[in-house]
């Protein structure tokens, strides 16, 4: 956490992304207590990563990532699973 708050000082153009269980199922309580935080993924991240990173200056729509938005936290918080993480 520090490293990131830290980061952020350093880089504010830096889009700082949190992802994992410790913070799945508290996406909106981690982004309101960690503002340097831009979004989270929540659930497992093999596919909403790269899609967050497609679509990181918009990405209004993508399934299992919270973000900031000007005055506020937007997206989805729902758990994504993968049914077969052996591809």
């Amino acid at each position: 956490q520090r490293v990131c708050e830290e980061l952020s000082l350093l880089l504010p153009s830096c889009k700082i992304l949190w992802g994992g269980p410790e913070v799945s199922f508290c996406a909106e309580q981690t982004l309101a207590s960690n503002p340097f935080v831009y979004a989270v993924l929540c659930g497992e991240g093999e596919e909403a990563l790269p899609a967050l990173i497609r679509r990181l200056d918009d990405p209004n729509g993508l399934p299992g990532v919270l973000y900031r938005v000007p005055g506020g936290i937007a997206g989805d918080s729902t758990y994504q699973c993968i049914p077969d993480l052996s591809l």
